[in-house]
This record gives structure tokens, C-alpha cells and sequence, in this order.
């Protein structure tokens, strides 16, 4: 399965390689893979253009929770929530990599 979706992503990135979508669903694959280094730099190329892009502070406030860094963690968990005071996604935490981020169809 992830070996297709970094065929698709890749693809993609050849069509528009300045596309949010693409960095963010790099970004997120690469959170999935356990790549915290390669998600940080898609998630990093997205803020720098986008900074409030939920989705991206999001990833970001997972791999720094789960690194242990609560407080950056925390900041961005705010930074999201202001931007998005009604209709922030429900984010649960289990141990580890479970971090579980459900978006809202509306958002889809």
C-alpha cells in the first residue's frame, strides 16, 4: 500500500512540484512510514508557505508529542485550534505511533 501511494505522490509531484497537496500527502505517508525526518522536511516545505495549514500542524504536533516534546507539541495543537476553533478535527492519542487524527467529510 505504500509503495503505491509513493508511486501516485510521486507522479503527482511531477505534474506540480509546488503543490500543497503533494508536500502534505508526502508528509504524511513519510509520518506513516515512521520517517519522522523526511515528514518534518514535507511538513517544514508547507508551513513555510502555508502557516497555518491545519493538516501540516497537525503531523507536525504528532512527531513532536511523540518525540516527547510536549510543549512544541502543544503550540501547534493551539496554533491548529485557532485557526479552526469550530471545526477542528477530533484527535485521540494512544501510545506510540497511534496517534489517530479524524477529519470531518466536510473537510475531505
Amino acid at each position: 500500500m505504500f509503495a503505491l501511494a509513493t508511486t501516485k505522490l510521486n507522479e503527482a509531484e511531477g505534474l506540480d512540484d509546488q503543490a500543497r497537496s503533494t508536500w502534505l500527502g508526502k508528509g504524511l505517508l513519510r509520518l506513516a512510514k515512521g520517517d519522522d525526518e523526511n515528514a518534518i522536511y514535507q511538513f517544514n516545505a508547507v508551513l513555510k508557505e502555508y502557516k497555518d495549514d491545519v493538516p501540516a500542524l497537525l503531523g507536525m504536533a504528532n512527531i513532536e508529542y511523540n518525540n516527547k516534546n510536549y510543549k512544541s507539541a502543544l503550540r501547534r495543537y493551539k496554533q491548529a485550534l485557532r485557526v479552526l476553533p469550530s471545526n477542528m478535527p477530533a484527535v485521540r492519542f494512544r501510545q506510540g505511533r497511534q496517534a489517530t487524527v479524524e477529519i470531518p467529510a466536510h473537510f475531505s
